[in-house]
């Protein structure tokens, strides 16, 4: 990867724009949208650098048609580190209870139309002790997993303790050790 670059809008549409800006722009490649919460999205591209700042320099240009407001930031690491990119773009799956339960209930659901198509006049009910859910991984503990989670998955654990202390601008730049830290001393209160 030769370069990433981010865009930081206040508002979805203002940060399709600037996708669309972007990719129509320079030969980047669009990698990442996050929603990263109170209505700012980030934008990610990468590709050469010279295409990469261009492509920024033209999406943060489209932002100002819907304000002054509308970009937070525009930023571009040219050759990053190759933790860095393992940090951004490697995101750990955590199944949620209700995905599991659905996926459950939709394994279960063409089973009951069959057996109520094979015998039509017998009720067929379906007890809770039939339906075995799949077992699902519990979120991560603040007193165990923490410590195996990067940056963008302890920035969502955080969220879940209050920000551990943290203002929302702290928690947003914070660093993996910063965080940790933080949890660690959650942890021993």
């Amino acid at each position: 990867m030769d370069a990433i670059g981010f865009i930081e809008t206040r508002g979805l549409i203002p940060a399709i724009e600037a996708a669309d800006v972007m990719l129509k722009s320079a030969q980047v490649e669009l990698v990442e949208r996050s929603l990263v919460g109170g209505g700012i999205v980030t934008i990610t591209v990468t590709g050469d650098v010279g295409a990469v700042k261009s492509a920024v320099d033209a999406g943060a240009s489209a932002t100002q048609n819907f304000g002054s407001e509308a970009l937070l930031s525009q930023h571009i690491i040219p050759r990053p580190s190759d933790q860095v990119s393992e940090v951004l773009f490697t995101e750990k799956e955590t199944p949620t209870v209700s995905n599991d339960l659905e996926e459950a209930e939709d394994k279960v659901q063409p089973n009951l139309e069959l057996e109520k198509a094979a015998a039509p006049t017998q009720e067929v009910k379906a007890e809770p002790s039939e339906v075995e859910a799949p077992p699902v991984k519990s979120e991560p503990t603040i007193k165990e997993d923490y410590k195996e989670l990067n940056v963008k998955e302890l920035r969502k654990l955080a969220k879940k303790y209050n920000n551990l202390g943290m203002t929302d601008e702290e928690l947003q730049t914070a660093t993996r050790a910063v965080l940790r830290e933080h949890f660690e001393k959650y942890t021993k209160e």
